[in-house]
């Protein structure tokens, strides 16, 4: 699992904590650090499903939040000089 800090990273070969969207805590192994990046095996499977799920439920949340709509398409005029009208 490739992951970023914002704080100082943790050691190579040091077992770190991380919380998942949707599951519980997970302990797994750091295996290479770069910069502000580290990869860490995880001690246990990772359940896609649970974290996908948490995923689109804070992406609804926030987008209710906004009051924002995205229309879904938009149709734009792009003038030619020497041509027909173009629709992209």
């Amino acid at each position: 699992l490739g992951l970023t800090c914002k704080a100082m990273p943790p050691l190579q070969g040091e077992v770190v904590t991380i919380a998942l969207p949707g599951s519980s805590e997970m302990q797994g192994l750091v295996r290479w650090v770069r910069g502000d990046s580290f990869g860490m095996e995880l001690s246990g499977p990772v359940d896609t499903t649970n974290i996908a799920t948490a995923m689109q439920r804070e992406l609804a949340r926030a987008q209710e939040a906004s009051g924002w709509e995205v229309q879904s398409r938009h149709r734009i005029y792009t003038p030619l000089a020497n041509g027909p009208r173009r629709f992209v």
